[in-house]
């Protein structure tokens, strides 16, 4: 195992490496507006009495965060609704 490991380092930071030069730069945003969407559409049916007489929006700048989630924000006359859901 002594002897293993930075064989096994190596191998995770040039993977890691690949992955976000080559498809991190668009499919992580592209993901977290999917997961966004997703979030929205249950927000609509299950708050449905909230929906229809509040405004919904969606991050315009969609943002890597450090870990998955998904947000979106209802405002409802003075009160601002901010679920977020933990994506498996």
């Amino acid at each position: 195992m002594e002897f293993a490991w930075p064989f096994f380092a190596t191998l995770g930071c040039t993977l890691g490496g690949i992955y976000k030069a080559l498809l991190g730069w668009w499919l992580d945003p592209w993901l977290q507006r999917k997961a966004n969407r997703a979030l929205l559409a249950a927000v609509q049916t299950n708050f449905y009495f909230l929906v229809p007489n509040g405004e919904v929006s969606i991050p315009q700048q969609t943002a890597i965060l450090p870990f998955d989630y998904a947000s979106v924000k209802v405002i409802y006359k003075n009160v601002s609704f901010s679920p977020q859901r933990l994506n498996q």
